[in-house]
């Protein structure tokens, strides 16, 4: 083949744009960033588990794992999740933009979908007991003036050395320093309000909804 044909099936391949490596490795899931207008006052939506689900009596928005048979796309999966959980209808979801990408610890790749939600008030929605305990909604001004907590969490590696799809660092010649637990520290964002603590990757989003409007 010659160069000229290399070089535009090269270019071929790489004009996509990006995307996370090893995608396919990880578990895929969205949440909707819900904003509502409370009398002209902008407030973010959230949900608090039900205490006998995954992650129970966590501070989340609404969102979950994409479903190849339901969702057309990922932004699917955010929107299917908070008609489930909320009990809105669809024509009440408008979808605005989106935060970053973020990939939690234990493996799941979760997009974020900032939309504002066509109703006045959280109060009498008819949410998913089985789902969800509550929903309330926190004015955003709180969090453009009250920064996070901080907190760090160690975050270690290890190749598990004695099972059979461990890595055989010996046999490649691999570092010493990688047979025991090796890994970084990983940083925690946490707000305290209306009596509950807002942490982790929704604390995150929170955390990036603001620095972009501030």
């Amino acid at each position: 083949m010659k160069k000229e044909k290399l070089l535009e099936n090269f270019i071929d391949k790489f004009s996509r744009p990006a995307d996370i490596h090893g995608r396919d490795e990880y578990l895929n899931s969205a949440v909707l960033v819900p904003v509502i207008f409370d009398k002209d006052t902008p407030c973010l939506v959230f949900e608090k588990r039900n205490a006998q689900i995954r992650q129970g009596g966590e501070i989340c928005f609404p969102g979950g794992i994409f479903d190849i048979h339901k969702d057309k796309g990922i932004e699917d999966t955010a929107i299917r999740e908070t008609i489930e959980e909320l009990g809105i209808s669809r024509d009440k979801i408008g979808i605005i933009g989106r935060l970053d990408t973020q990939i939690s610890i234990s493996g799941i790749i979760v997009e974020a979908f900032v939309a504002v939600l066509d109703i006045d008030s959280v109060v009498g929605l008819p949410v998913a007991k089985s789902e969800v305990d509550k929903v309330f909604s926190v004015p955003l001004n709180f969090f453009v003036e009250n920064e996070p907590d901080e907190y760090f969490v160690d975050m270690k590696i290890s190749t598990r050395d004695g099972t059979k799809d461990a890595l055989p660092i010996e046999e490649l010649g691999i570092s010493e320093i990688y047979k025991t637990n090796w890994g970084r520290k990983s940083k925690v964002y946490v707000y305290r309000v209306c009596d509950e603590v807002i942490w982790g990757i929704t604390a995150r989003f929170v955390r990036d909804f603001v620095s972009r409007i501030k």
